[in-house]
């Protein structure tokens, strides 16, 4: 949520009794989040043969990539004013003539009390990976090679959701939510955030033969481990939408929700010695 005193301007907090200085009157702009023109991706890739039955190849490289965009876009639902009742179990107060609590009369017609926005890192960094690889394969008899390889990738600036009016946990049982919030009069504001982190490990072995006498076939085993601080800025399997904490987001470490231990693929193909130019 980017407030404005050009273009389009938006009140969010009338009165906010914390100050509300992150609402300070600044101009819009003419996008949502600034563009990042530091996007640098090398790669490099080399392959050696120390004899004609062994090959070693190595290489590595940067790798950027986008979640999703719809996190910008959403910012666009700011405009006309957004807001949240949940309603509670066993009390019906919430109806269609009424569907919000607490609407009041302001000048300039309904004011909207404890609107929910959508917020965004203005100056955010283009998510990336840097990806490296070793592998070794050696050739066997009978048109059969052998592979072992280890695979590795690091990850920097993965976006993950965010509440910016989180209350500041507190000892304190009396303090109400409001006082412990940024923004008294407003609702959690989700937002992208890029301090999720990401690191993936992977051996792979693999046993080949290429198509001979009709017969090929390939066996492969794969050991990983994947371990992030949220796998998706978006619900993501066994994933949750906003952190435990937002304020704590190192304690979302943990495996990612697509991490995969083991995994085994064997495929075989004949070719039937039947029909034109077969033994039968």
């Amino acid at each position: 949520m980017r407030q404005g005193t050009t273009g389009i301007s938006t009140k969010v907090f009338p009165s906010d009794t914390t100050g509300g200085q992150g609402c300070a009157g600044r101009p819009l702009g003419d996008r949502l989040v600034a563009d990042d023109k530091t996007n640098f991706a090398p790669r490099l890739g080399i392959a050696w043969n120390p004899s004609s039955k062994w090959v070693v190849r190595t290489g590595g490289g940067m790798f950027y990539a986008q979640d999703t965009g719809n996190p910008r876009f959403d910012m666009a639902r700011n405009l006309a004013g957004r807001r949240r009742d949940i309603a509670t179990p066993g009390i019906i107060d919430l109806t269609w003539n009424s569907p919000f609590r607490g609407l009041g009369a302001g000048p300039n017609g309904t004011d909207l009390l404890q609107p929910y926005g959508l917020a965004n890192i203005y100056k955010r960094r283009t998510p990336y990976s840097i990806q490296y690889l070793l592998n070794v394969q050696r050739e066997l008899g009978g048109d059969t090679a052998i592979e072992i390889g280890y695979i590795g990738s690091v990850s920097r600036r993965l976006e993950s959701l965010r509440a910016f009016n989180e209350a500041y946990p507190t000892a304190d049982p009396t303090l109400s939510i409001a006082i412990r919030s940024p923004y008294s009069r407003a609702r959690p504001i989700p937002g992208g955030r890029r301090e999720r982190q990401g690191k993936l490990q992977l051996l792979e072995r693999k046993v080949q033969r290429r198509f001979s006498k009709g017969l090929t076939y390939m066996f492969g085993y794969t050991w990983s481990k994947s371990i992030d601080y949220g796998s998706a800025i978006r619900v993501h399997d066994t994933d949750v939408l906003f952190p435990q904490n937002s304020y704590n987001l190192r304690a979302e470490r943990g495996l990612s929700s697509f991490n995969q231990d083991h995994r085994a693929v064997t495929s075989v193909l004949y070719d039937l010695p039947i029909g034109k130019g077969g033994g039968f």
